[in-house]
């Protein structure tokens, strides 16, 4: 209150077409790439099968979905604020890192210690941010 010698109140809107972001899900199975507006609502999503997919081959998949999900909506990789990708496996977050793949029929499957971040932010031409980090972090989140 002014009255009492408070600030003025001020009101902000979010404008939800400001910025998009890419959440991706990756699992032993699947792929699933999902486009999210500055106001967090799902714009669209995409799902790939990838069960038995050598780990290059899925980065592939995954940068086409997401590239499918942009080109759908009409937008530039500029008006991208980020991507998410939750992975069932042990992840070096802070790197971007896949340490190991986990899941029912992934023992060995793609081999430890892989630059998740870095190879699907090259496989994008992506410049911006590539989190990675383990799904039941980002399922907490």
């Amino acid at each position: 209150s002014t009255l009492a010698g408070g600030k003025r109140a001020v009101s902000y809107a979010i404008c939800p077409d400001y910025r998009y972001g890419i959440s991706l899900s990756l699992g032993a199975e699947y792929a699933v790439a999902e486009l999210y507006d500055f106001c967090l609502s799902r714009v669209d999503y995409r799902i790939a099968g990838v069960l038995g997919s050598p780990y290059e081959q899925v980065i592939r998949q995954a940068a086409a979905l997401i590239r499918q999900l942009v080109e759908q909506a009409g937008l530039k990789k500029e008006k991208l604020f980020g991507i998410s990708v939750a992975i069932s496996g042990t992840v070096d977050s802070e790197k971007g890192i896949l340490l190991d793949l986990t899941g029912s029929n992934a023992s060995g499957k793609w081999g430890k210690n892989l630059p998740l971040a870095r190879d699907l932010r090259a496989a994008l031409d992506f410049s911006g941010p590539v989190c990675v980090d383990n799904l039941c972090s980002f399922s907490g989140y």
